[in-house]
């Protein structure tokens, strides 16, 4: 049987410590670095093909307004252009930069 002192146990967590701040600076620097020259990609959602739960998931949308887009899909055809969107869901500015309009419905 070991018997540990508060010394020993003192010593014993800056180890661990050290350890664990030696794995999580190691894993920091094995990232790999962002490339400013990097293309940026348009994740931007497609009122006109998106489901209710990814309408939902854009800061501005809950999940009642997403529905109600889905139903006016289906009943109204799909969104033509945003002066469309505008006219049938007004305060579609709150969300207009994170969304897009494709040519064709789904």
């Amino acid at each position: 049987m070991i018997v540990l002192t508060r010394g020993d146990c003192l010593v014993f967590s800056i180890f661990l410590s050290a350890v664990v701040v030696g794995y999580v600076s190691g894993l920091l620097s094995a990232a790999p670095a962002l490339d400013a020259s990097a293309e940026m990609v348009d994740y931007r959602i497609d009122l006109n093909t998106a489901s209710v739960s990814e309408m939902a998931l854009v800061r501005g949308i809950s999940r009642s307004t997403a529905q109600k887009i889905a139903w006016a899909r289906r009943d109204d055809g799909p969104f033509k252009s945003m002066d469309d969107l505008h006219e049938r869901f007004p305060r579609a500015a709150r969300w207009e930069d994170a969304v897009r309009l494709s040519a064709k419905g789904p």
